[in-house]
């Protein structure tokens, strides 16, 4: 019968390190469930400000058959438990390799002591997660992850399906992007991209969270020492595609894609303003699509956010879910406030627009 611990201490953590990347190994979907990837971010964002880790893990016998990663970080006094790496990762699915350990290990979570409330996103629906967490836990939001099929198409035939008018309009990305003089595509496989266009990203990025008054993992003290490390370790592993423009010897728009079971992840872009009405962004996205397709890839999948250009490469989605719970009246007042800043922004995002 299999059993569950909880591991609380990073040195704990570190002894069932090749476990960990064996278990990630048979089951995982996404890079982001991966030991390496997981205590990259560990080690460089949370540890430095003090938070607490909290890895639930199952045995069969000595065999490691699930695992669930957390971290426990302050937020306004309260001790609030999330998935590590909550701001940055997108975990497609979790390490079980059954789903009768499923219960198990998050019970195992929900009856610690060591935090006031948990907020867990990514439990896609359907799912053994989510039918345990329905029952357990408050459901705070639900999200579509966009994805496309694409396995064997080419660049020609990756819309084929779609509406005239949205094959037309990638078809016009690309050839103004081509015809563009002094306007040249680079990419790299499974290697890290020369020096500055990492700069050239993480400089754009962090400029783009402080104009949009963002906060996430560009807000992050280490947030270069992370990308540049988890952009090494994608290449390390051979999962990473980064791909980039240049115009006129200046690069203009950047980005980093990661592969792990046959599905290619869109997972950060940025590009100068000066040149947005090349769609640089969206041309990058679709070359990551078509470098996927061509290589036989299952899929891209674009990660979470309704934003419009995901609904624009494909209709196809996942509906994932956030939960939440709690288990002291500090962490039960946070999650009030949690909840008034969802309801804030969701209408914010209601009102009309000028000029509709």
């Amino acid at each position: 019968m299999a059993h569950c611990v909880l591991l609380s201490s990073e040195e704990d953590v570190v002894a069932i390190a090749d476990a960990w990347r064996g278990l990630h190994a048979r089951v995982g979907l996404s890079p982001f469930t991966d030991y390496d990837w997981a205590m990259t971010w560990w080690r460089l964002i949370a540890k430095p400000e003090g938070a607490g880790i909290l890895v639930a893990a199952c045995y069969d016998g000595d065999r490691l058959v699930a695992l669930l990663p957390f971290s426990i970080r302050l937020k306004y006094g309260v001790k609030v438990l999330r998935l590590i790496g909550h701001e940055v990762f997108y975990y497609r699915n979790f390490l079980f390799e059954t789903p009768d350990v499923v219960p198990l290990a998050f019970q195992a979570v929900m009856d610690s002591s060591l935090y006031d409330c948990a907020q867990i996103k990514n439990i896609h629906e359907g799912t053994p997660e989510d039918a345990f967490m329905a029952n357990h836990a408050y459901l705070r939001e639900a999200t579509h992850v966009h994805h496309m099929e694409h396995a064997g198409k080419t660049e020609a035939t990756l819309f084929d399906g779609r509406s005239s008018s949205t094959r037309r309009h990638f078809k016009n990305i690309a050839k103004t992007v081509r015809k563009t003089p002094d306007l040249a595509y680079h990419f790299v496989e499974n290697e890290m991209p020369p020096a500055e266009v990492m700069d050239f990203l993480l400089k754009r990025k962090k400029a783009w969270t402080v104009e949009n008054k963002k906060h996430g993992i560009f807000s992050e003290p280490a947030c270069d020492a992370f990308y540049r490390e988890v952009t090494a370790l994608g290449a390390l592993k051979k999962n990473l595609f980064f791909n980039w423009l240049v115009y006129q010897g200046k690069i203009v728009a950047a980005a980093v894609n990661f592969t792990c079971a046959n599905t290619v992840y869109f997972h950060t872009a940025t590009y100068d303003p000066l040149v947005a009405q090349l769609k640089a962004g969206l041309f990058l996205c679709l070359q990551a699509s078509v470098w996927g397709a061509e290589k036989g890839v299952a899929e891209t999948n674009y990660m979470e956010g309704e934003e419009d250009y995901k609904q624009r490469f494909s209709r196809l989605f996942r509906v994932t879910k956030e939960y939440v719970f709690c288990s002291t009246l500090k962490g039960k007042v946070f999650l009030f406030l949690l909840h008034m800043q969802l309801c804030m922004r969701r209408l914010g995002r209601s009102k009309p627009q000028a000029g509709e």
